[in-house]
């Protein structure tokens, strides 16, 4: 069985309750690996004042990235 602790999330909106996801998340040990903003720009905005490493755009993934692939890293 996998631990809590190696999950990856990744939190769907940028304001004020995706930042509570943020923290909640991170408080049961999950690893947030990246934000998705309604714009790219607040998207990296809040993820590098949530220290969280990737910003998703809205397009994300790319049409030409598989899913199965990139596994969302």
């Amino acid at each position: 069985m996998r631990r809590i602790s190696d999950i990856g999330a990744a939190v769907i909106g940028t304001g004020f309750i995706g930042t509570v996801h943020v923290e909640a998340l991170r408080r049961i040990g999950v690893n947030v690996r990246g934000v998705l903003g309604s714009t790219p720009e607040r998207g990296a905005a809040r993820a590098e004042a949530l220290g969280v490493r990737r910003a998703y755009s809205s397009s994300w993934p790319p049409a030409s990235t598989s899913c199965a692939r990139s596994r969302w890293r």
